[in-house]
């Protein structure tokens, strides 16, 4: 692919994207009038002949990638201007802005489009480590990333790269600064540099500050404060830029496994009712009714205390019966203490069947959805008659297991919602989940704790 047949005076110069005193990059047609890329290296200004040994090592790598994320070489050719010696390599362009370019120009993905970036990305680094011999990249970062319209992730400028077929002791310090894991300082690259990389540029994107300009606390960045995430996707970081090497994620390929994961989550309550879906910042609790309601409360309150409870109430009624040998109207005509405790007995008794029957139709009748996002949390009641409830995300979170007389009957609360409007305002109350044993209770209040907690803390952090 080495012509000398071939100048530049054959292409039409669009516009000139990068210029640098021995190397430029030009936007072009070639003469089928086809958009191409050209990378020109003029070697009469070449000091450090390892900038000729890069550029010829990424037109030598391209002829034989060949992958669909990444620019096919066209051309590679040299040509004289002034008696000046150019190396020229013909690229495919890829339509679309640099990631460093659209952060330039304001942008900010939201946590979303974030991880989708980052698993195309895995994607392409899955294939190129997993070649023979094994391909790193060494300098990922957002100029060296193509995000197109069709919200495809492209890689591209190659002239860093390295075939792990090189000894570690005969590699050299390449990458950008703030991307570059510690290992590359000493001259190592291996498959989890560029997953440091990664996940550098990840959280430039996430933050919108280069990783340079964030603190490091024991050589690690200290970027929860700068960040607008779900805490999922900050451990996935975490471990994308720990320092140490053998606790990085080892492989791009466990690392796209690791993000899949996070990408969307389904977990369920210990009885099953209550399914939290997550995916990004958004997170849905969805209580489902009970298609069998009389087992689900066998379950939830225990066969062994209902059977305890019938025979202690049969015991009492059968010593109650034999320690009198007249009829029961006598025995509470003649002795006054014995009707108020018989009438208190059926109280309670009528009592529990209603609390039963409450709790029955609760079980089979109560459904609700609880969407949950850093701006607000809406409840939705979609059994009776559809109710939607709006708190900000400054809702508090209380847990209560009592009883209680509400409008709708006796009932025992589970979960409750508290907002104060203002400080001096009367408190709003939304009591949620009725019917939900005591465990499920316990699982839904500590999911809601925990989404208190981070959106409180990433206000904080906004604040600071």
């Amino acid at each position: 692919m080495n012509s000398s047949m071939t100048s530049l005076q054959d292409f039409q110069v669009l516009e000139t994207l990068s210029v640098q005193p021995q190397r430029e990059v030009l936007k072009a047609l070639n003469p089928d009038g086809d958009t191409v890329i050209l990378k020109r290296l003029k070697l009469g200004l070449v000091k450090d002949w390892k900038a000729l040994e890069l550029f010829e090592r990424e037109a030598q790598m391209l002829q034989t990638l060949r992958h669909e994320r990444t620019p096919r070489l066209l051309d590679y050719f040299y040509d004289s201007i002034d008696d000046e010696t150019i190396l020229t390599q013909v690229l495919e362009f890829i339509p679309g802005l640099s990631l460093a370019d659209k952060l330039r120009q304001g942008w900010r993905p939201q946590e979303a489009e974030v991880v989708e970036m980052g698993r195309q990305a895995l994607l392409i680094l899955t294939e190129l480590h997993e070649r023979e011999p094994q391909v790193i990249h060494r300098d990922l970062k957002p100029s060296n990333l193509i995000w197109t319209e069709q919200q495809k992730l492209f890689l591209i400028d190659f002239g860093a790269v390295r075939e792990l077929v090189i000894s570690k002791g005969s590699s050299t310090v390449i990458g950008t600064f703030g991307y570059m894991a510690p290992e590359q300082f000493l001259g190592q690259s291996v498959a989890a540099t560029d997953l440091y990389g990664l996940g550098a540029t990840l959280l430039h994107l996430l933050s919108g500050r280069p990783p340079c300009e964030i603190p490091q606390r024991q050589l690690r960045l200290d970027f929860a404060a700068y960040v607008d995430c779900s805490l999922e996707l900050q451990r996935f970081l975490e471990q994308l830029l720990d320092p140490d090497l053998d606790e990085r994620f080892q492989s791009a390929r466990l690392a796209l496994a690791s993000l899949e994961n996070l990408k969307q989550v389904t977990e369920f309550s210990p009885s099953g009712r209550l399914c939290l879906s997550r995916e990004g910042q958004a997170i849905q609790i969805r209580l489902e009714p009970s298609s069998n309601p009389v087992k689900l409360y066998l379950q939830q309150h225990g066969k062994i205390e209902l059977a305890a409870g019938l025979v202690i109430g049969l015991f009492w009624l059968c010593q109650f019966l034999s320690q009198q040998q007249k009829q029961v109207d006598d025995i509470l005509l003649m002795h006054p203490l014995w009707m108020i405790l018989f009438l208190q007995a059926v109280l309670i008794g009528i009592t529990g069947l209603i609390m039963l029957k409450r709790q029955l139709v609760l079980l089979a009748k109560e459904h609700l959805i609880i969407r949950l996002s850093p701006e607000q949390v809406v409840l939705e009641c979609l059994h009776s008659e559809s109710l939607t409830r709006v708190f900000p995300r400054s809702v508090v979170v209380k847990f209560l297991s009592s009883y209680y007389l509400g409008r709708t009957g006796i009932t025992r609360a589970g979960v409750i919602l508290l907002y104060k409007p203002t400080p001096e305002s009367f408190p709003q109350e939304w009591v949620i989940a009725r019917s939900l044993s005591k465990r499920d209770r316990h699982w839904l209040l500590t999911r809601l704790l925990l989404f208190h907690y981070q959106t409180r803390q990433t206000a904080a952090n906004k604040q600071t």
